[in-house]
């Protein structure tokens, strides 16, 4: 058996290639890798946040022709309004995001390189 055997499982996790592009993104952080108990961020232009376990979202829905997220918890229905969002919706389905940060939507053309782009943020109780 050969001394420089290895295995290259980390090679076959393509995950985190896709996620490069975000990296140097700083209004997305996500998880890096699998874990069981996960809360998300939402981070607003002044500073304001607010936190949400994954455990308690009940249903996700990304609408195709206005481009929103709809998000609905036990206690809240949050809905995000931007550009791209079915990216976000796939990544929120499979509980990577860690933070996420609203951007003013002048900043749009700008924002080509990243994955999407969340304009506006409305939680309702």
């Amino acid at each position: 058996m050969s001394q420089e055997f290895r295995f290259r499982s980390d090679e076959f996790d393509n995950r985190e290639s896709d996620n490069q592009s975000q990296e140097d993104n700083p209004h997305y952080r996500f998880y890096s890798k699998d874990g069981n108990l996960r809360n998300f961020a939402i981070t607003w232009p002044d500073g304001t946040s607010k936190s949400y376990p994954y455990a308690f979202l009940v249903k996700l829905e990304y609408f195709a022709d206005d481009g929103r997220v709809v998000i609905t918890m036990t206690s809240d229905k949050i809905v995000m309004h931007g550009i791209r969002l079915k990216s976000l919706f796939n990544d929120l389905f499979y509980q990577l995001p860690l933070e996420i940060t609203v951007i003013d939507k002048r900043y749009n053309p700008t924002s080509s390189q990243l994955k999407f782009v969340v304009n506006d943020i409305t939680v309702m109780a």
